[in-house]
């Protein structure tokens, strides 16, 4: 008489038990995904503070590329005029005026493509950091939603029905028959 309280006993310990080791299991299941979030939102910001890296290296060698392209239209502007005086003409009239007019004009063309190029190029870094920054808020609000400790309370809730019903299959309420009656409440 004593063996099958002991096995009810035991099966609802057993029960319990599972629902300990899977609450368990939720919570652990919840905080890995939270450090994952966590993880890549960090891995976000530092992809967005690379890009602005990049984009501020683009406008710096754009910089440098169109001095770089202004020292040489000087210089060459500087041989022409030699060239030209030396063959005794006008430099400020006609085609040798119009030669050196061109080479100014070509030469702040360059060094506009030059810085032109570096903004758009920096423009892409800037747009790659601001998706990253996205990213990284995105994660970031991930992560503060999840609740490792509510996981768990959600897994033990919905674990304590099934202990409650196979308590209540193995210890048949005398009287009424209504599972109600078990625990003193429900309808009159």
């Amino acid at each position: 008489m004593c063996f099958p309280a002991l096995i009810t006993g035991l099966a609802t310990a057993f029960a319990v038990a599972g629902a300990a080791t899977t609450a368990y299991g939720a919570y652990q299941q919840s905080a890995a995904q939270k450090d994952a979030a966590k993880y890549s939102a960090s891995v976000a910001n530092a992809n967005a503070k690379t890009a602005e890296f990049r984009a501020q290296d683009a406008l710096d060698r754009g910089q440098r590329d169109a001095e770089n392209v202004g020292r040489r239209q000087s210089a060459l502007r500087g041989q022409q005029k030699a060239g030209l005086a030396q063959a005794g003409l006008d430099l400020s009239s006609g085609t040798p005026g119009a030669i050196l007019e061109a080479t100014d004009y070509y030469g702040l063309q360059d060094q506009a493509t030059s810085a032109n190029n570096a903004g758009k190029e920096a423009y892409g870094h800037r747009a790659q950091g601001a998706n990253y920054t996205a990213e990284a808020g995105a994660q970031t609000a991930r992560a503060s939603s999840i609740s490792p400790f509510s996981d768990a309370g959600l897994s033990l809730l919905g674990s304590a029905t099934k202990v409650a019903s196979r308590w209540l299959d193995n210890n048949p309420v005398q009287g009424s028959g209504s599972p109600w009656s078990a625990i003193g409440t429900g309808p009159r």
